[in-house]
């Protein structure tokens, strides 16, 4: 039993849905149903009764809201405590992959407050993870598709298209569209392998069957920015930095190649008063 599950637990009974409780908590309700569903699996018990989709908390269910509104309120009360103690504001460490950074961390630091301190960590969405878990991070945007994710919780941020990014004299520059299995004669200039979107590029290079080139990998935004234009060279890029980025011409994939951007933090861990308000801080760009 860990204070996070009762957290979550008690947001269901005060709200009565996992969804509204997930929308209360800033987590994905996929985190709170598996945290009810722990409970029950760790004490052999039903929390809540399920009829006709409603949630109906049953007598072992109202046991342990009273016991996990005691313990919780004195877990609140020992923070507090211990904080004033410190007598200092916690620094918020959110890590960021390079891509995405550019994109969001101008919109973000519009919004900071003096009275919230964020240190940013960049680097690659495994690192990164890898760094949350190691609880070296307090909160981290991550790429994603569809994979499940386990010990960590997924706040839905926003979606972002990946386009193909060639010069303005690149015989692709006049297409609306291109397929994977065009790209045969490309030179691409992608991010390192341990990045979470030049693994997906990779996938779908594999997967179509195309030989292009990866002539050169960098950590670097600002080198694939600066290798595109006036060059035979292409890459990949979101779509907003590439239509601002000069001498670049985005084209989009056919499909659409979209990954979607999400605020991961450990789900192991209670919310503290700093992310709470970072969280509130994000509202307005939140899509």
């Amino acid at each position: 039993m860990k204070l996070s599950q009762l957290r979550y637990f008690q947001a269901v009974c005060r709200t009565g849905s996992t969804s509204r409780a997930a929308e209360q908590l800033h987590i994905s309700q996929p985190s709170v149903s598996s945290a009810i569903k722990e409970l029950e699996q760790e004490f052999d018990v039903s929390l809540f009764s399920r009829e006709s989709r409603s949630l109906q908390i049953t007598e072992e269910g109202r046991i342990l809201l009273a016991m996990a509104d005691d313990l919780l309120e004195r877990a609140s009360q020992t923070e507090h405590t211990m904080r004033m103690l410190g007598k200092k504001q916690k620094v918020l460490r959110v890590g960021i992959p390079p891509m995405i950074a550019s994109l969001l961390l101008p919109k973000i630091f519009a919004l900071i407050r003096p009275h919230l301190q964020i240190s940013i960590m960049e680097k690659g969405r495994e690192d990164l993870l890898e760094s949350l878990r190691k609880q070296q991070l307090d909160c981290a945007f991550l790429p994603y598709r569809d994979e499940q994710f386990t010990s960590v919780s997924v706040l839905p941020f926003s979606s972002v298209e990946t386009v193909f990014c060639v010069s303005e004299d690149h015989p692709f520059a006049y297409r609306t569209s291109i397929r994977f299995n065009e790209l045969g004669n490309e030179k691409l200039i992608l991010f390192q392998n341990e990045y979470f979107h030049t693994q997906m590029i990779r996938e779908q290079l594999e997967n179509s069957g195309s030989n292009a080139e990866i002539f050169f990998e960098t950590s670097q935004l600002s080198t694939i920015l600066s290798m595109i234009p006036g060059s035979s060279y292409s890459g990949f890029l979101f779509r907003p930095l590439a239509e601002s980025a000069p001498g670049i011409i985005p084209v989009s994939m056919d499909p659409k190649l979209e990954i979607k951007i999400g605020l991961f933090r450990d789900s192991n861990t209670l919310i503290t008063r700093e992310m709470y308000q970072f969280i509130e801080l994000l509202k307005p760009i939140r899509e």
